[in-house]
C-alpha cells in the first residue's frame, strides 16, 4: 500500500434482467402485546457464515424491532460440520440492540465441541408472531482492512421448490479471489448446482455439490472460474441452483485482497419465480462518495474515494441500460446521463466511471453523488 496516498473504492453492484428478489421474509409486521397466559410460537433467523480464521472477528448485532415488548433470544452456533452449540440466552429490551461477540463465544466452548474456523449462526425466539427480530453478521480484521457483512433471514415455508440465485463477482485487481460459502440451513441434505459464467457471457459447465444437513461447503472462487479465459476474467456471473424451501440454502460470498487490505460482498438474489411483462425497472445508490471526503468524517488526509460500478445481465436477451449521475452544483441539482452500451446475453460488464466522469469535464468533482441505473 502507498503509505503517502490511501485510496478507498466505493461500488455499486447490479444484476439486471430477469425479476430478481431479495430473501428477506423478516420483514418488521405489525407490532402488538402478547396476550397473557400463552404459549408463543418459536420463529428462527438463520445466517449462513461466521468465520474467526485468519485473525477475523465475528460478531452477531441483534436489534428487538418490537416497541412493546423485550424479546428473550437463543443465539446458536453451527460449526462447519454442522454440529449445533447453544448459547446462553439474551434479553433484548424493548427496541434494544445488543452484541455477541462469537470469538468470545468460541472460547468459552468445552473442548470436547472441538469449535471450527467458520459455520453459520441462528436466533431463536418466542412471541405471538414473526418479524420482529433484525439481525446481522459483522466479520473484520482491522489490522489487515478486510469486512464482510451478511444479513440474518428466514426460511419461507411457503415456497419450496426449484430455486435459482444469480451472484455478480469481479476482479478490482487481477490478484482479487474470493470464497463462496453455500449453507444448508436445514435439517436434510441439498443438492445445489454452481455455475461460473465469464464476463462475455459464456456460461462453464455446472459443479455440483451435496451439502449436509446444517453444514457448509466452503468454495474459492479462483476454482468456480478456473475456466474462464483471461481476458474474460474481470467480471462475471455466478449461478445457483437447488430443490427446497426458499432460503434453505444461505449463500456468502466475499471478494478478498488480503495485501491492498480490499475486501467487498459478493451479491446473490432469489430469481422471482413467477413470470410477468417486461416493465421498467430503476436502481438506485444513494450517496456515492466521489474525491476527497468531508474533513469533518474524520477520515486521513489522503484519503481519496472512487467509484466504480459492476453490471450483469442474467437474461439471455440484448438488455438496454440508462445510467444517470444527480448531484449538487450550489444551488441547484445536476442530473446527467452516462453512455452506456447495451449489455448482451448473460454479459457483467465493468464500467470505467473515472473515465466516464472526466469525459463530462467531472474528472476532480468531490462530493457525493446518485447514480441510477434503469
Amino acid at each position: 500500500m502507498n503509505p503517502t496516498r490511501f485510496f478507498l473504492a466505493l461500488g455499486v453492484l447490479l444484476l439486471v434482467g430477469a425479476t430478481l428478489i431479495e430473501h428477506s421474509p423478516s420483514t418488521v409486521r405489525a407490532q402488538s402485546a402478547p396476550p397473557a397466559h400463552t404459549a408463543n410460537p418459536t420463529y428462527s433467523l438463520y445466517c449462513g457464515l461466521w468465520r474467526v480464521d485468519n485473525g477475523l472477528v465475528s460478531t452477531i448485532h441483534i436489534k428487538n424491532a418490537l416497541v412493546v415488548a423485550p424479546l428473550q433470544v437463543t443465539p446458536i452456533l453451527y460449526m462447519s460440520d454442522g454440529r449445533e452449540y447453544d448459547l446462553p440466552p439474551v434479553q433484548l429490551a424493548t427496541a434494544g440492540t445488543l452484541d455477541v461477540n462469537v470469538n468470545d463465544a468460541l472460547a468459552k466452548i468445552p473442548p470436547t465441541i472441538h469449535p471450527s474456523e467458520y459455520g453459520s449462526a441462528a436466533l431463536r425466539y418466542e412471541y405471538m408472531n414473526p418479524g420482529h427480530l433484525l439481525a446481522s453478521m459483522e466479520i473484520i480484521n482491522l489490522h489487515a482492512s478486510l469486512i464482510f457483512n451478511y444479513a440474518f433471514n428466514a426460511i419461507d415455508d411457503d415456497m419450496p421448490g426449484p430455486h435459482t440465485l444469480e451472484g455478480v463477482w469481479w476482479k478490482h485487481d487481477p490478484a482479487v479471489g474470493g470464497f463462496v460459502a453455500l449453507t444448508n440451513l436445514t435439517g436434510g441434505v441439498l443438492q445445489v448446482s454452481a455455475q461460473a459464467i465469464d464476463s462475455a457471457g459464456n456460461l462453464l459447465p455446472p459443479q455440483t455439490f451435496g451439502v449436509l444437513a446444517h453444514s457448509i461447503q466452503m468454495l474459492h472462487l479462483n476454482a468456480l472460474t478456473a475456466g474462464v479465459a483471461d481476458s474474460e476474467n474481470q467480471a462475471g456471473g455466478l449461478r445457483l441452483q437447488y430443490n427446497g424451501e426458499m432460503g434453505a440454502l444461505a449463500v456468502s460470498g466475499g471478494l478478498v485482497n488480503e495485501r491492498r487490505g480490499y475486501s467487498a460482498g459478493i451479491p446473490f438474489w432469489y430469481h422471482d419465480p413467477d413470470s410477468s411483462d417486461p416493465v421498467a425497472i430503476t436502481y438506485a445508490s444513494a450517496g456515492v462518495m466521489i474525491g476527497t471526503p468531508d474533513p469533518m468524517m474524520g477520515f486521513p488526509r489522503s484519503t481519496a474515494f472512487t467509484p466504480y460500478t459492476v453490471l450483469r445481465n442474467t437474461t439471455a436477451n440484448l438488455l438496454p441500460v440508462k445510467v444517470t449521475m444527480n448531484y449538487m452544483a450550489e444551488p441547484k441539482p445536476i442530473s446527467l446521463s452516462l453512455p452506456v452500451a447495451p449489455l448482451n446475453p448473460y454479459e457483467s460488464r465493468k464500467l470505467d466511471l473515472p473515465t466516464m466522469l472526466g469525459a463530462l469535464g467531472l474528472a476532480n468533482s468531490q462530493g457525493d453523488a446518485n447514480l441510477l441505473f434503469s
